[in-house]
């Protein structure tokens, strides 16, 4: 039905790029280095953010009497 193709002895793909484990590498190391720094210290301060203290009675009256006075 359809030739298989035959891998070239050169140590290439049949697209030209080359095989083996420096094709694993990275491009930008220093980029990818960042991104996961980067991840690690939004992913940390995510979860280290203060959480806001509910309002009591008084104050929740308080901000929908402002609330609707501004819109007024």
């Amino acid at each position: 039905m359809y030739a298989a193709k035959t891998p070239p002895r050169d140590g290439r793909r049949p697209d030209g790029l080359p095989t083996g484990p420096r094709h694993c590498v990275p491009p930008h190391p220093r980029r990818a280095l960042a991104l996961v720094l980067l991840t690690a210290l939004f992913a940390l301060t995510a979860c280290t953010a203060p959480k806001a203290t509910p309002l009591g009675p008084d104050d929740t009256v308080k901000a929908a009497q402002l609330l609707l006075t501004e819109r007024a």
